[in-house]
């Protein structure tokens, strides 16, 4: 799935990729991505389970709320990030 230039978005299951290139004023909701998610310039990111891997890029007012990520979690600015579960590596910045 690729979404662009959207205010709000909430979705139950995605089976394979996800990538999402908001505003600053986008909010995500997602259940469950099977693989990788990639998302950038967003103000609200919350997903329950991320099967691989995880980035978050360019939200630097966002709150990111993650339960589970399978591998691993890259978040190169944002407000604030709560993360429950991460498999493997974790790297935060700004």
């Amino acid at each position: 799935m690729q979404a662009w230039d959207i205010n709000t978005v909430r979705i139950g299951s995605i089976g394979n990729e996800c990538r999402i290139e908001g505003k600053r004023e986008t909010e995500i909701t997602i259940e469950r991505v099977g693989n990788n998610l990639t998302v950038k310039e967003v103000a609200r990111l919350q997903v329950n389970s991320i099967g691989n891997n995880c980035q978050v890029h360019d939200s630097l007012q966002a709150a990111v709320s993650l339960g589970s990520v399978g591998n691993d979690l890259t978040v190169e600015g944002a407000a604030q990030v709560q993360v429950r579960n991460i498999g493997d590596t974790c790297r935060l910045r700004n």
